[in-house]
């Protein structure tokens, strides 16, 4: 008796049946049955690799691997081609595709291509291609309902934060909390005024400066403290000016000015020192996008977490009161505050709306405040990978928006950091406080080699 030995065929899924039986054989004798568990991969992204494969039994998913969380996108089922890269001049997968369940797959290797004939490999091309541009018509409708939904959301959250916080400057008892807070001293108030009319000249607000005995005496101080541990004592207030530079002696007035509505506590003197660091890179930075508007932005910065302070101060005044006072958004009670004494309306506008980049595009925020506000955002992203965050780990999904809004289109942030903060410091490192100078220090002396 003669024996025939044969590959038994499996149930292939209805999309082959338009075939004839002859061809579906030679699929089925060409190629090669291959069995994946739950969790297997088909393959990897990054991997050379032109065999195409088709689905007989179970699914698999496209997956593009993150630092953070994989991210799923399509799903084969049975009777589903995946050819994912065998178009291209040198075939490589763009992304990993795995086992959702126990599966089967018939392989069709470069090989195993060659060998059927033209109008088959044809007929397995073109069902390859119809998927993958089914799939990218797909992905592009997801693309868009995705988009419509983000700028849904976007505008829910920007009304729902407009709507909680517009009885603030109508509250008695917000309003009462404040009649207790200090005041900005009168010359810190005057030099705010100046430096942030365009009109005014740094020579202006120089002189001002120098009229004032009190004024000039505590600029001098600060200057020659530990706060900035110069290597020389500096008596003369234009010998100051010209070595440290008019935005250091500036820097100094509104410094000191906003310590002396503050108690002299740690929780006040970290939140003090972090908007003094803001409010140098914001200055570096504006630089090189206008510097015109680098002073004001800089003063916007030290003044940004005013709010903040004033919260903790609250709650020291009313323990009572911490539960509430907690619930207050710290951007608009410094907005208050910030009017209240009187400064510019530039400046308080652009400290409430300081975190609507943390969830909205700038198309969202006041045409006149967008770039100070852009300014103080990228400041506080540059800030973050200064204190050693990698630049995949910072979480900001409109940044590179507020990137292009500011004439840094396709720049990250470490080419940012580097450009703008580490290139210009070298030379005025040492006319920086000692605080800001050696957090900026730290990254030259400990680059990150994994920013990508």
């Amino acid at each position: 008796m003669r024996w025939f030995f044969k590959k038994s065929t499996p149930v292939l899924p209805p999309s082959i049946y338009e075939l004839g039986p002859q061809e579906v054989h030679i699929l089925h004798d060409t190629g090669k049955i291959k069995n994946y568990e739950t969790g297997e991969f088909l393959f990897r992204e990054g991997d050379k690799d032109s065999t195409i494969y088709l689905v007989l039994k179970g699914a698999f998913r496209v997956t593009g691997e993150s630092k953070d969380a994989p991210r799923q996108f399509v799903t084969f089922t049975k009777g589903d081609w995946i050819g994912e890269g065998v178009f291209l001049k040198t075939p490589k997968k763009v992304a990993s595709v795995i086992a959702k369940e126990t599966s089967t797959v018939l392989a069709l290797d470069d090989t195993a291509l060659r060998m059927l004939d033209r109008p088959l490999e044809t007929y397995i091309r073109k069902k390859v291609s119809d998927l993958a541009h089914s799939e990218n018509h797909k992905l592009s409708r997801d693309q868009e309902t995705l988009s419509t939904r983000n700028e849904y959301l976007a505008k829910y959250i920007v009304t729902y934060m407009d709507q909680q916080s517009r009885p603030y400057d109508k509250s008695e008892m917000i309003l009462n909390m404040f009649k207790n807070l200090p005041s900005l001293p009168l010359y810190t108030n005057r030099i705010i005024q100046l430096i942030t009319d365009d009109e005014s000249s740094a020579r202006e607000v120089t002189e001002s400066a120098k009229e004032d005995p009190s004024l000039v005496s505590q600029i001098l101080k600060t200057i020659n403290s530990a706060y900035y541990s110069l290597s020389q004592k500096i008596s003369d207030i234009q010998y100051a000016i010209t070595y440290l530079g008019f935005n250091q002696v500036y820097q100094i007035v509104v410094s000191n000015g906003l310590r002396k509505t503050m108690p002299n506590t740690p929780e006040f003197r970290q939140l003090h020192d972090h908007s003094v660091i803001i409010s140098h890179l914001v200055f570096l930075i504006g630089q090189h996008y206008d510097r015109r508007k680098a002073s004001t932005a800089s003063t916007i910065a030290l003044l940004h977490d005013i709010g903040k302070s004033v919260t903790l101060l609250l709650k020291k005044q009313n323990p009572k009161m911490a539960f509430f006072v907690d619930m207050l958004d710290t951007c608009k009670i410094g907005a208050i505050l910030l009017r209240a004494w009187n400064l510019p309306e530039n400046i308080c506008q652009s400290i409430e709306y300081q975190r609507f980049p943390e969830f909205a595009p700038p198309s969202s925020l006041p045409t006149e405040y967008k770039e100070n506000i852009a300014l103080l955002y990228i400041a506080h992203a540059a800030y973050e990978y200064l204190d050693g965050n990698t630049e995949n780990s910072l979480k900001n999904p409109f940044l590179a928006e507020y990137m292009r809004l500011v004439r840094f289109s396709g720049v990250s942030i470490e080419e940012l950091v580097q450009r703008c903060i580490l290139s210009n410091t070298d030379a005025k490192v040492n006319t920086l406080p000692k605080h800001v100078r050696s957090f900026i220090m730290a990254r030259q002396k400990n680059p990150l080699q994994n920013i990508a």
